[in-house]
């Protein structure tokens, strides 16, 4: 086989595994469903996404090996490299190490290689389907056939949670929590609002955006909601829909659509439930006091964290007031585990592809930016890191962007060339 035929054999190789990754992400955690573990046993606990992100990292490997002449290693890439190391000082439990490893640092890398191989288009189209799937389960789970998939022992995973939609138990999908499923949601969601302002649509596009918005509904998730309302505002904005007659009217019929729909008086319940006296807004308050309080006590802590995998047992010998033995903000989470250090690189790589992308020409690289910031928002309400479905495409957006930021316009221009 000639070089150029294993070069064709490893890039169709990338493009099928990341289209499998990204298709798994719909699949139940195996701790509920235990027909999609590979590997369960008292030593060793292997789900089918593990399996694809640990032979995703011997595909980098093997790019690294034939692209080692031209590849470069950007000032972000060693920042994310450093982020990966600051558990091995900080006596993290070391499972979690692997699992954190798996779950954010590959699929990060795996974005770099999505850009340079000119895939970002196909990761769009794959994010969309797959998020067009899930909304798909919610909506038959909530009205024609239940998934029926049970609460975890032990775990708030799966558990059925009330205050739904007609007193139904809150969406869970095959992702087992509100809220990480409402941010799921959005992925396609923006994808599909993204197709409609540009015109790039059809009729069913519409409907998958109809019914996407419906099965975030079907969640609950006032943080969510929120982001939805703010993304929509920015995206009418960004394109000019408030600039002719036409697309003020339908924007204006839109909102009189939802204000006159059976399920708006359910929205203004569960938003008016918004006060101190909620525990989930007086937790994530508290939260802020807590996390703060505890990294100045110990200087080890102020500067690379307290590790990850510890938290919870932290949190059990500390207790917060309201006995919620989580601290439900991935950015609060990431300080106190990796430190001011770790804080501050994370911070550094955020800040530099948001400020490096505000006039970004490529449709599918924007759409990824709006996602980016899409889960940036509802990270302050969730552990992002800590849930598969949500960190994979988070960190593989960041690859792309981080290296479309960092390379020379010669090679964007080469890569995206019309």
């Amino acid at each position: 086989m000639t070089s150029s035929a294993k070069s064709d054999v490893l890039n169709s190789t990338l493009k099928f595994t990341i289209i499998l990754l990204l298709l798994a992400l719909n699949l139940p955690d195996p701790r509920a469903v235990n027909f999609f573990a590979i590997a369960n046993t008292q030593f060793v606990s292997l789900s089918v996404i593990q399996l694809l992100l640990i032979f995703s990292s011997f595909l980098i490997i093997l790019f690294i090996v034939r692209d080692a002449a031209n590849l470069k290693i950007s000032y972000l890439d060693l920042f994310v490299i450093a982020i990966a190391t600051i558990p091995l000082l900080n006596n993290s439990n070391f499972p979690t190490i692997i699992i954190r490893f798996i779950f954010n640092i590959i699929p990060y890398f795996l974005g770099k290689l999505v850009f340079l191989n000119n895939e970002t288009k196909m990761i769009v189209r794959i994010l969309y389907i797959v998020g067009i799937i899930q909304a798909f389960l919610v909506i038959s789970d909530a009205h024609f056939i239940s998934l029926n998939i049970s609460q975890v022992e032990g775990d708030d995973f799966f558990r059925l949670m009330p205050n739904g939609f007609n007193n139904i138990p809150r969406a869970l999908g095959t992702i087992g929590h509100p809220l990480v499923l409402a941010v799921f949601l959005l992925i396609p969601a923006i994808i599909s609002l993204y197709l409609l302002l540009s015109k790039s649509y059809s009729v069913m596009t519409l409907i998958l955006f109809l019914a996407t918005l419906y099965a975030i509904f079907l969640t609950f998730t006032r943080s969510t909601w929120i982001t939805l309302a703010v993304i929509i505002l920015y995206m009418l904005i960004k394109f000019n829909m408030f600039k002719n007659i036409k697309s003020i009217a339908l924007t204006i019929f839109g909102f009189m659509a939802i204000l006159f729909s059976p399920i708006f008086q359910n929205i203004v319940d569960r938003m008016t439930i918004t006060t101190m006296e909620d525990g989930s807004v007086f937790h994530r308050l508290e939260m802020i006091g807590w996390v703060f309080t505890h990294m100045f006590y110990n200087f080890r802590i102020f500067l690379i964290g307290n590790g990850i995998g510890n938290t919870g047992t932290f949190l059990r010998l500390n207790p917060p007031s309201t006995l919620f033995f989580t601290i439900d903000n991935n950015f609060l989470s990431f300080l106190f585990e990796f430190g001011i250090i770790g804080f501050l690189l994370l911070s550094i790589i955020l800040l530099q592809i948001i400020f490096k992308t505000r006039t970004l020409k490529v449709m599918e690289l924007d759409v990824l930016k709006v996602i980016l910031l899409a889960l940036i928002a509802n990270s302050m309400f969730f552990s992002l890191f800590s849930w598969y479905q949500t960190a994979i495409p988070f960190w593989l957006i960041l690859g792309c962007l981080s290296t479309y930021i960092t390379n020379s316009r010669i090679k964007k221009e080469r890569l995206y060339e019309k």
